[in-house]
């Protein structure tokens, strides 16, 4: 890898490790503030506008950093016609507010939804420029705008939240963290603003649609899923379900968007080359498998002491829905490069397409699950939504790579044997281990489970064992150097 390389992807690494981290301090410190049915209402609050969001930041994001030949008219229009769509979603927030508070039983939504539906004009106005930035590989300086902005919405946040202001503080963060990222960005980079082209914006929603389709599905099931159960079970309920997912998607976040980010560029470079993409998605599966499985394996072995420490008892209920998130989410994050490699070539719909049957049976499961009143019947039927990304995402895969099943799943197949071992010797030893605090215990079960796993992996996989090989030689000739 080239030091250019190497360096845009610490950058994309830290834009989004900064990201997740600030998020995840401001969750563990507002959940412990903040009463359940306080944080389930901001819940509820906050998925409305984060499904809303993906329709905007990711609708011409994958086509602008993949077509070829993009010039001031094609950004212009896409810029234009993205404001426009984000007031108009605005304004149907504003609209639909008292509707929403009603029907999921929480009169307090109709105050604070509205305040989101701002923050969306903002986003409008800068994702055209956040896409163009991304194309261009101009990854430092979206780190930075990412993290002030996020910095500044959290420090406005945890003070209100300390001062009692309760829901305020994290709606108000959100809204702070988009205005502030969003004008940094517009300010360094300037906006294109100006007529529509529709020859030129016909062909970009084209690709735009699916694309677009298929992050609100990624993004908002979850938030989708967190309406449902607000609906069905109540406020407590849903503030639950949402801590399990907090604890996961940060996590989750940083990994799907470092990889999303970085490799679609350079997939979408060799697009017309399609041994060349086989040959990375194979790689990159292999490796990205070794650091996946311990970490999501290794979540959902230890959610019980995470949860005690982070949040405290007051959200054990989290624990069970978080171990079924960790391993859901392992098994999709397995699957990102066959997605971004058919974005890559060009056929976005198959990844639309898989998306869409995951979440209706997402959607289904959970329904089913309500049904039952228990919260733990709903993410099982949650967990459905990974069928179709190992089998329909798979043939789509073979069909346009020529990769058979077995080549494309055996890549995986040594981390997650390391890894079913790692969880059960961590079962084996919990009982064993006498720790006086919970910080402690989770402290020795996360190195116990690290060396276990490594152990195991490197006694199976001769490959990776023969890369840290080369890279000690490497560092030693340096030293000696």
């Amino acid at each position: 890898m080239s030091k250019g390389l190497a360096k845009s992807g610490a950058w994309v690494a830290l834009d989004n490790a900064s990201a997740a981290l600030l998020a995840f301090t401001f969750f563990v410190v507002t959940a412990r503030l903040l009463t359940p049915e306080q944080f389930g209402v901001a819940a509820l609050v906050l998925s409305v506008s984060q499904i809303v969001q993906p329709m905007i930041d990711a609708l011409f994001h994958d086509v602008i950093v993949q077509k070829d030949g993009l010039d001031d008219k094609d950004l212009t229009s896409a810029t234009t016609f993205c404001l426009i769509w984000s007031a108009l979603l605005s304004a149907a927030i504003w609209l639909l507010s008292p509707w929403l508070a009603a029907s999921l039983s929480a009169p307090a939504m109709e105050t604070y939804l509205p305040w989101l539906g701002v923050s969306l004009v903002f986003s409008g106005l800068s994702a055209v420029a956040s896409a163009e930035a991304r194309r261009n590989m101009q990854f430092r300086w979206l780190a930075i705008r990412t993290i002030v902005g996020r910095a500044v919405g959290m420090i406005v946040g945890l003070w209100l939240a300390w001062h009692g202001e309760g829901i305020w503080a994290i709606v108000l963060q959100a809204m702070i963290s988009t205005v502030a990222s969003s004008s940094l960005l517009i300010a360094r980079t300037g906006v294109h603003i100006g007529a529509i082209s529709w020859t030129r914006l016909k062909p970009l929603l084209a690709f735009a649609a699916p694309t677009m389709g298929t992050q609100v599905l990624l993004y908002a099931n979850s938030r989708i899923v967190t309406l449902l159960i607000g609906g069905a079970l109540g406020p407590i309920a849903a503030g639950t379900w949402s801590v399990a997912f907090r604890f996961v998607e940060p996590l989750q976040a940083v990994l799907a968007t470092t990889i999303g980010q970085f490799c679609l560029p350079i997939f979408s470079r060799k697009q017309a080359d399609a041994a060349a993409i086989g040959r990375y998605f194979s790689t990159g599966t292999r490796y990205f498998a070794v650091i996946l499985v311990p970490l999501f394996l290794g979540l959902a072995m230890c959610a019980n002491y995470i949860v005690l420490v982070f949040v405290g008892e007051k959200w054990l209920d989290a624990v069970p829905i978080m171990r079924i998130v960790s391993i859901v989410t392992m098994l999709l994050l397995l699957r990102q490069l066959a997605e971004l490699v058919l974005t890559a070539r060009g056929r976005p719909q198959y990844t639309f397409y898989t998306h869409l049957c995951g979440s209706v049976l997402s959607i289904f499961g959970v329904y089913c699950g309500g049904l039952t009143g228990l919260l733990l019947s709903a993410a099982i039927g949650w967990s459905a939504r990974v069928l179709p990304f190992i089998t329909l995402n798979a043939f789509f895969v073979r069909n346009e790579l020529g990769l058979s099943l077995r080549e494309q799943f055996s890549q995986a197949a040594l981390p997650v044997g390391a890894g079913v071992v790692m969880c059960g010797a961590l079962y084996a030893l919990e009982p064993a281990v006498s720790v006086n605090s919970q910080f402690g215990m989770l402290a020795v079960m996360i190195c116990a489970g690290a060396a276990i796993y490594g152990i195991v992996l490197l006694s199976l996989d001769g490959e990776i064992r023969r890369m840290l090989a080369d890279r000690v030689r490497q560092l030693r000739g340096r030293s000696v150097g």
